[in-house]
């Protein structure tokens, strides 16, 4: 029979055909180190990394957390933070890396499908929307200062996007809120002032 394929690669060929259409009909969101916003649980997370330097409740959105650094930072970082919501299922991941890296570096790597912005304190971050990851700059806007993964939108970008990725209630921790992106909230629990 012509056209049908057969042999070691019918195989391979199958299972890639069938990874394409699972993953086109999700949003996808960046996975770091293992980790992936929308599906990996908390136990997973301290399977995986061990346990935290501290977990910690701020209230809202962002009450429900682990925090690697010190002797319990994640390889390449300085600080990591997850965030789980309310079925213990990762949302968020903080993470601010141990090496200078460039916004050239993050464009070669990541690519340039992504948005350009400026924070009302001055800061330039980049959002990649479809893939769920916000890289924030330091105020040269040369260097990367912290890097969040966020469930990737399939759909089209909306009017205040960014306040439902980047909540704030309570999180002068987050990079956002210490970089001046408004997150929608007026200070919080352990907020050492409002953004």
């Amino acid at each position: 029979m012509a056209g049908v394929m057969r042999g070691p690669r019918a195989g391979t060929w199958l299972v890639a055909v069938a990874v394409l259409l699972v993953v086109a009909g999700s949003a996808w969101s960046k996975a770091w180190k293992g980790a992936v916003p929308g599906q990996t649980t908390r136990q997973e997370v301290i399977d995986k990394f061990g346990p935290p330097f501290k977990e910690f409740s701020k209230g809202g959105k962002l009450s429900n957390g682990l925090s690697y650094q010190g002797d319990q930072a994640i390889e390449g970082a300085l600080e990591a933070d997850f965030y789980f919501d309310k079925n213990d299922v990762l949302f968020r991941i903080d993470v601010f890396p141990v090496r200078q890296i460039t916004g050239d570096q993050v464009k070669r790597i990541f690519g340039k499908r992504y948005v350009e912005r400026v924070s009302s304190k001055g800061y330039k971050y980049f959002v990649y929307p479809e893939t769920g990851m916000v890289v924030f700059f330091e105020k040269d806007g040369k260097l990367v200062r912290s890097f969040t993964f966020i469930e990737g939108k399939k759909k089209p970008v909306k009017s205040g996007w960014l306040r439902e990725w980047l909540p704030g209630n309570g999180c002068c921790r987050s990079p956002g809120a210490r970089l001046g992106v408004s997150a929608g909230h007026e200070g919080g629990p352990g907020c050492s002032s409002t953004v």
